[in-house]
């Protein structure tokens, strides 16, 4: 959250690929003045919609790269059902041990080719809990790299056993140069 300038403007995070719902999304606020970022998400939720809540705030110097600059990986889990469990594991290691694995992806009218495997930065199938094996995966968001989970699911041959809402962005890496910031902040925020 950045402030100062008498300008005010928000920068939504990634978009979330189709199908998929998220959990702790970020976003850049610059606001019109300035925030203490200790009562900032009182006031947020103030104004959020019914079941949107904001978890953590942070104040950022303005000057920083844009969130979209900064957008490193994201988390997801994918729940699957029962009978996928068992060759879960194996399809899992077979993916990791290739060094580079070809993929297109359709993005509307448009082809994208990646490769899938420099995109999975992790992979991990979780023990089984009741009805249903987890998948939990961490893809880059590097614009020329970047992928989306349905085609990890596809080269893992499990795609057509996710069901609606299944998988869900559990977190985001945003990097943010630290040096910078640290002297932003001791200059002072909006001199």
């Amino acid at each position: 959250m950045a402030g100062g300038g008498g300008r005010h403007r928000i920068e939504f995070g990634p978009p979330l690929p189709p199908g998929t719902s998220g959990e702790r999304e970020v976003l850049d606020l610059w606001l019109a003045r300035g925030v203490d970022p200790e009562h900032a998400p009182d006031a947020l939720c103030a104004a959020l919609p019914l079941g949107v809540e904001a978890v953590d705030v942070e104040d950022i110097g303005e000057r920083l790269p844009s969130l979209s600059a900064s957008l490193r990986w994201a988390d997801y889990e994918v729940a699957l059902p029962a009978p996928a469990a068992p060759a879960l594991p194996e399809r899992v290691a077979a993916f990791l041990a290739r060094s580079e694995l070809p993929w297109e992806e359709r993005r509307g009218e448009r082809t994208r080719r990646i490769d899938l495997r420099a995109a999975v930065l992790a992979l991990e199938a979780l023990p089984p809990a009741v009805g249903c094996t987890r998948l939990r995966m961490r893809l880059t968001l590097e614009p020329a790299r970047g992928a989306r989970p349905s085609s990890v699911l596809a080269a893992l041959g499990v795609e057509a056993l996710v069901r609606p809402g299944s998988i869900v962005r559990t977190a985001i890496e945003v990097a943010r140069p630290r040096i910078a910031l640290r002297a932003w902040r001791a200059r002072g925020r909006f001199e």
